[in-house]
């Protein structure tokens, strides 16, 4: 996902304005579907109650949609009724403490024949998180512990638009402000307004440099 303009001083009204400023806000709410899909996908086909994964919908969308396409992309031979498995799995493997639920999606991963699989893209979900943890904890960001930072995975799909933004932009403060309303906008991301500002404000920072 990478944008097609860079911003510098005199776009960032622009930004606001032009249709290509609604990206962010298009990029939240394609997250927030995909969660929203994989547990209706999920409730009609297993039966599996997963319901209150949609609270989280961005964020997972943000750290199981990168692990989604790359089975799609690179195993083919799976079905979609097995990946709805894998990437349910790797979703409540992260965001769902409900054990009885849980363990009723691990029973149906084992009948399926698909914990050799699973397991193996639980070790690539546990080496995106992990990547994605060090580069927030280089950011020096007060976020708290892990778990809590792995709430602002909605930001990885739009990690290139970020340091696009970055490559481009005059004004830091302005540009945060922007694509946080954006965000905002989008009626799907929990995080306050100054907290997320302060976070994409340190991600342009860091690819200014």
């Amino acid at each position: 996902m990478c944008m097609d303009f860079l911003i510098n001083e005199s776009q960032l009204n622009y930004l606001v304005e032009s249709e290509n400023s609604e990206k962010f806000t298009r990029n939240m709410k394609q997250l927030n579907s995909f969660t929203v899909n994989l547990v209706n996908k999920a409730k009609r086909i297993f039966g599996l109650n997963f319901k209150f994964l949609i609270t989280w919908g961005p964020v997972i969308g943000g750290f199981v949609g990168p692990l989604d396409k790359y089975i799609r992309d690179n195993y083919l031979e799976f079905s979609e009724d097995s990946i709805i498995l894998i990437t349910l799995g790797i979703a409540c493997t992260y965001f769902y403490q409900n054990k009885k639920e849980t363990k009723k999606l691990y029973e149906q991963i084992e009948k399926e024949g698909l914990v050799s699989f699973f397991e193996e893209m639980l070790l690539k979900s546990k080496q995106l998180k992990d990547s994605f943890i060090s580069f927030m904890e280089s950011l020096n960001l007060t976020l708290g512990t892990t778990v809590e930072m792995i709430h602002y995975s909605f930001l990885i799909p739009i990690i290139n638009d970020l340091q696009q933004v970055a490559h481009g932009a005059t004004n830091i403060a302005s540009a945060s402000k922007i694509i946080v309303e954006r965000l905002i906008t989008s009626g799907v991301v929990l995080i306050t307004s100054q907290t997320l500002i302060d976070v994409i404000s340190k991600i342009l920072k860091r690819f200014k440099k």
